[in-house]
Order: C-alpha cells, then structure tokens, then sequence
C-alpha cells in the first residue's frame, strides 16, 4: 500500500485515495466530517477505530499527568448514524470468558488476576468468512466498546469481531475510578448477550448533510481558525453512487504494543 497522513482538518479527501483510515481522532469539526462523508458518497472505503476510552491517550507523560492534547474517547457522531451504525461512547465490554491475564502484584500468592476489560479474542470470536478477520487467530484489545445496527437502516451490518456471551457494559465513568480487577470480577452478573466490538457495513447510504456546512471562523477555544490546504469541497453528492464498504473498530488500543509485548528487565 501506498500510504499519505492527512492533517486534522481538511475541506475533501484527495480522489487518489481509495480507502481513508481513521484512527482514534480528536473531535472533527463538521467542514472536516463533511469530507468524509463525501468520500463515501464517492464509493471511497473507510477503515475507522474509535475508542470509548483510550488506554494509550491516557499514558503519562514526563510529570505523570496524560500528555497535552490527548484525546480520550472519539467518536465520527452524524457520519456513525448516516452509515446504518449505532456506538455508545459511555460503555465498555467486559468479558470474563475472554479477559486477559494481568500482572497485579497486590497478592504475593497470586501474580495475575482476570481483567474483564481487556480482552483477548478467541478465533472463535472473530467471523472466519470475512476476508479481512479470515486468518485471525487472537486479538488482544483494551477497554473496548460495542456497536449495533440502527434499525430500518440501508446498509447491512455484519459482525467480524464480537464478544461471548459471558459478557455485560460498564460506564465509562465507573471504569475511569480505575477498579481493580477483582473490583470488576465481584458480583460479575453477565447479560447474556453477545457485543459487536466491529463490525463490515455495506450497502448504500444517504449523506449526512444538506450541503457543505459553512467554515467556522474561530475555533473552540475563540482562535481564528487557519487556512486549509490541499484540494477543496466538490458538488454536494446526496447519495452513495454505489454500495459502501465501511469497517467500524470500537477499540484503538489494538494498535499498543503493551497489549502485545511482554517485556522484561534483566
């Protein structure tokens, strides 16, 4: 693949590109959205990771506190709904069956504990039939959210990555208070269900804006807002020219090699 990072603002995604990735952004303001949404009006495919709660963001920087400028939860809002998808930014899947084994060190006589929130996906959680989820064997993920189908929507959403059903949501909020694993463990009552962590969207879609929304003159913190580069906003396209291919992630933590590599001191 040849690959091209496009800055945080941008009036259209340049019609080289075939498929846009978006990768836990920070908030995206509506002329930016608009792009995207254009972008898949087009017939580009999209490849997005949000994250209800961000372990990497959260990483401390050199005076202990997140680094300047994180951003902790993401979210695509009007585009999300346009596309046929349903993602609540307020909960986090815990699974007990798929929960990973972590280092705790509060018990000499137990090293590791179970950690609901951070799973690690089973091939048998993955769908096998997807070319793009076909050869996994393990995903190890962190504080991940969920997705469900909007209904009466046009595009046809079909799990790739989901959890079992030893499995129930937390709030966000309960999760930032940093409860031990055992914390999560105690009174573990699972729903039954079975959580869609990503999912393939396909099928034609309406834009999500009436036309392109007009430029903000300052920013959220009352800044004039700089020029754009690159290419500019063509003809407002109403409808999709053909059938979308969009992949939604609800996790970015995947991308950490903490999740991945163990690594010791010697």
């Amino acid at each position: 693949f040849e690959l091209e990072f496009l800055e945080q603002q941008f009036e259209a995604v340049p019609g080289r590109v075939d498929v846009l990735m978006i990768a836990h952004p920070k908030p995206l303001d509506p002329r930016t959205l608009y792009a995207i949404d254009q972008f898949v009006m087009r017939g580009g495919h999209v490849l997005a990771f949000l994250d209800p709660h961000s372990e990497v963001s959260l990483t401390a920087g050199p005076n202990g506190e997140p680094i300047r400028g994180y951003t902790e939860m993401s979210d695509l809002g009007p585009l999300l709904e346009s596309w046929g998808v349903h993602y609540d930014p307020t909960k986090i899947v815990g699974d007990r069956t798929m929960a990973q084994r972590v280092r705790t060190g509060m018990d000499a006589r137990r090293q590791e504990s179970d950690y609901v929130i951070w799973l690690a996906v089973p091939r048998g959680n993955v769908a096998t039939d997807d070319i793009v989820t076909s050869d996994v064997v393990r995903l190890n993920l962190g504080t991940a959210g969920y997705l469900t189908p909007i209904e009466g929507a046009t595009t046809t959403f079909a799990p790739i990555v989901f959890s079992s059903e030893d499995s129930k949501l937390y709030d966000v909020d309960y999760v930032k208070q940093g409860p031990r694993p055992d914390d999560l463990l105690r009174g573990f009552e699972p729903s039954g269900e079975q959580y869609t962590i990503a999912a393939r969207l396909s099928g034609p879609v309406r834009s999500a804006f009436d036309a392109q929304p007009e430029a903000a003159a300052v920013d959220e913190d009352g800044r004039p807002v700089q020029r754009r580069s690159g290419e500019k906003a063509g003809e407002h396209i109403a409808a999709s020219k053909g059938d979308t291919n969009i992949i939604v992630f609800a996790d970015s933590d995947i991308f950490d090699d903490r999740f991945w590599v163990r690594t010791d001191s010697y």
